[in-house]
């Protein structure tokens, strides 16, 4: 059988008599154009597709309609080596193509910074006297800044004050307030 780039061979448009005529027979072979599929992967290490997309031969790929989601990270767009994304993703050739999604750090990730302060009774309270909420990019190193009041100092040893924003926006910074302990000397008549 004859064979053709992108084609399956389906036949000749017309059976050889069972004998030859004395005119010459023309023959012609039949062809069916192939679909390949372009296989979309949110991430390379995946082995299921997010998505793939019958193309026929030598026609334009399209993308998916929707976007993959990554939580703490920006779609980019698609390429076929996971970093570099390609804004035309050409033309189906004669076998399958993949493409991988392209991801970014998002810029709001959540992120909680709780204050912990030490009670008069000299323990700190089970749960956070204070909780704040900020964002920052994923994967950026953040330090909490403990506030100033005189009467407590920070207690190194407990806190964590510095951390990596987590994507799914778990990084919680603590910081513990240490009571200052002040002696109170009372002198009546001469006497303390």
């Amino acid at each position: 059988d004859p064979t053709r780039e992108g084609y399956t061979f389906t036949g000749w448009n017309i059976d050889l008599p069972a004998t030859m005529p004395a005119t010459p027979v023309n023959r012609v072979a039949q062809w069916q154009i192939n679909t390949y599929n372009a296989v979309f992967y949110a991430e390379a290490t995946d082995t299921d597709a997010f998505e793939t997309v019958p193309v026929v031969f030598e026609e334009a790929i399209t993308a998916p309609e929707d976007k993959p989601a990554k939580t703490g990270y920006v779609f980019e767009g698609w390429s076929t080596d996971g970093e570099n994304v390609i804004d035309d993703l050409g033309y189906i050739g004669a076998e399958d193509v993949v493409f991988y999604a392209v991801w970014s750090e998002a810029t709001d990730t959540a992120y909680t910074v709780e204050h912990y302060y030490m009670g008069t009774d000299m323990a700190y309270p089970d749960d956070a006297t204070r909780t704040d909420s900020f964002t920052a990019a994923t994967n950026a190193t953040v330090t909490a800044t403990p506030d100033a009041d005189a009467n407590f100092t920070v207690d190194n040893a407990m806190s964590v004050l510095e951390g990596t924003v987590a994507a799914d926006g778990s990084l919680v910074l603590k910081v513990y307030y240490e009571r200052e302990i002040n002696t109170l000397k009372v002198e009546i008549d001469g006497v303390i």
